[in-house]
């Protein structure tokens, strides 16, 4: 859909449209140059892959000077086919086009973006704030190079590792006059550019603004590291955990939370009673109600809210649990009004006996009726969603426990036993945290176990268990531990281990990021005497033990993006 550039005197405004189910590469777009183009509260979704690369609202270079894209939910376009992910937002440029020609002076601001290749923005002075971003699918896209990690917002830039006009690459140093002039910030890829408030589930593995850890620094680094010179305040790792239920739709902060005390991402904490903005076509019937209709993940202390009629005024909410009760053709019985809201406002809190968690899940009806000036008034469509029962869990224990079981032969020199960890253990990672790791080991040895050396690795990085200790004794069981304090334990069985504390199992295992990622640990032996004595190694194991995270309180007088 391609939009001729606005000017001054006329602006291009795209606003309150849906647009769904297109193949094309590029959704809403502008053509020619020109200034004062805005897309607004428009709700785009369910790209398809006829053609590869693209995005939802992809803005080329020549078009880019004083677009706004604002309000705006985009999402799914992640379709199966290779390379065919679309970007949920896009300012974009020639491949090559590394020069002050790249597009400039865009924003994308309070835009909620899911379930695609994420945000991207080439070029320079651009704004990106206050956007909520998740669920990508960190397709690597056009940049095959790219170091950038899985990131939902993505900016090329000068250096960093994420672009195809960093200072280093071929077609930047080709071009010395208009690619990265020292002096010239207008030729370093984003430099001008500002990145802040912005919340994503993921960038580059960094966490900050929630509230297992309040500060935002290791968030931002990310686009410092770019050469960014405005970034600030930047969420990442715990949106879900900071979002009231953004998988049924609903965008705002937890009540309360560090994302509402410091105003990042698209909404503020909207209350009962008041306007919670949703993009898109209105019609002359209440629409798009939240929870989806037919949900049944529906949390216990969820708002129901809607996208008001075209031209209303006010707004009646109805529920039942019998769909009898609210057969549109009727106006239904004042007991079953749960509130009343006027103008654009749409947030309703429904009656707690209506929000009962049972199991099974029973149904819940409502229906949203609108008033117009004129004292008409016109029902709306019945709806459905089901509280979610309270999940059963047993207290998980405070360790876990991974083990390779033998036997497996031991001989001269080397043997190696690899074993897979999945991140953290497996265990949630910012409200659990690693407080101390275990490796047991049962072995024997012909001879006598005094023979062999046992060492702990990830890759190049190891701790020594043990080395000669065990004269004498042919078979043994023990276990080497040490903890976050530093301490470990002797006298374990036959082996004597003298602990370094600059060095630890826990230490090698955080250092090859164990909290982020799912690591090959290995267990090396090795037999220093070459007598012709061989031995086993019957199983060894790697327990990991874990405390619970301390959640942060947003210091007083701190203020995010707030203070703006």
């Amino acid at each position: 859909m391609d939009l001729p550039a606005g000017s001054v005197d006329a602006p291009l405004i795209f606003k309150q449209n849906t647009v769904r189910f297109h193949g094309a590469s590029s959704g809403p777009t502008v053509f020619g140059k020109g200034e004062n183009n805005h897309f607004i509260l428009n709700h785009i979704h369910g790209k398809k892959d006829l053609q590869l690369d693209g995005g939802l609202i992809s803005i080329p270079a020549q078009s880019a000077h004083g677009v706004t894209i604002s309000q705006n939910w985009v999402h799914d376009s992640l379709p199966p086919r290779a390379h065919s992910a679309k970007w949920g937002l896009r300012f974009d440029r020639g491949q090559s086009e590394c020069s002050s020609d790249w597009g400039k002076n865009g924003e994308m601001s309070q835009n909620v973006v899911f379930n695609t290749n994420g945000m991207n923005a080439k070029g320079n002075s651009h704004r990106l704030v206050r956007n909520t971003v998740m669920w990508s699918g960190y397709d690597e896209a056009d940049d095959s190079k790219s170091k950038a990690g899985a990131r939902d917002i993505n900016l090329y830039g000068s250096s960093g590792g994420i672009g195809t006009c960093e200072c280093s690459d071929t077609d930047c140093k080709s071009r010395p006059k208009t690619c990265c002039v020292s002096g010239d910030d207008s030729t370093f890829e984003n430099r001008l550019s500002e990145v802040s408030g912005n919340l994503m589930s993921q960038c580059a593995g960094s966490i900050g603004g929630g509230k297992w850890k309040v500060a935002t620094d290791e968030v931002d680094k990310v686009y410092r590291d770019q050469d960014i010179a405005s970034v600030s305040w930047n969420s990442a790792g715990m949106a879900e955990e900071e979002l009231r239920d953004p998988a049924n739709l609903d965008f705002r902060p937890v009540s309360g939370g560090v994302l509402s005390k410091l105003c990042i991402g698209s909404y503020t904490d909207v209350k009962k009673g008041k306007e919670y903005w949703i993009p898109g076509h209105q019609e002359r019937v209440a629409t798009m109600p939240i929870p989806p209709h037919g949900s049944t993940t529906v949390k216990k202390d969820a708002h129901l809210m809607f996208k008001p009629a075209l031209g209303a005024v006010k707004h009646f909410v109805y529920a039942s649990f019998s769909e009898a009760d609210l057969d549109p053709s009727k106006t239904p019985h004042k007991s079953k009004k749960i509130g009343r809201v006027n103008g654009p406002n749409n947030v309703i809190q429904p009656k707690q006996f209506l929000m009962k968690q049972v199991d099974p899940p029973r149904d819940v009806f409502w229906r949203v009726d609108a008033k117009f000036r004129d004292g008409s008034v016109k029902a709306g469509k019945v709806w459905k969603f089901a509280v979610a029962p309270k999940a059963v869990q047993s207290l998980p224990s405070s360790c876990v426990s991974f083990s390779s079981h033998g036997p497996f032969p031991l001989g001269a020199g080397w043997s190696n036993f690899e074993m897979k960890v999945p991140a953290n253990g497996g265990r949630p990672r910012l409200s659990e945290h690693i407080s101390s790791a275990e490796v047991c080991i049962k072995a024997s040895h012909a001879k006598d176990l005094g023979s062999l050396q046992f060492q702990f690795r990830i890759k190049g990085q190891w701790k020594l268990l043990s080395k000669k200790e065990g004269q004498g004794v042919t078979d043994a069981e023990g276990c080497f531990v040490d903890v976050a304090a530093g301490a470990f334990p002797n006298d374990l069985g036959p082996w004597k281990s003298k602990h370094d504390p600059q060095e630890s199992i826990l230490g090698v295992l955080e250092d090859q990021g164990i909290k982020l990622s799912e690591q090959m640990v290995q267990l090396k032996v090795f037999d220093h005497f070459k007598d012709g004595k061989d031995g086993n190694l019957d199983n060894w194991s790697l327990k990991l033990c874990y405390d619970p995270a301390t959640e942060e309180k947003v210091p007083a007088g701190m203020k995010g993006m707030c203070q703006r």
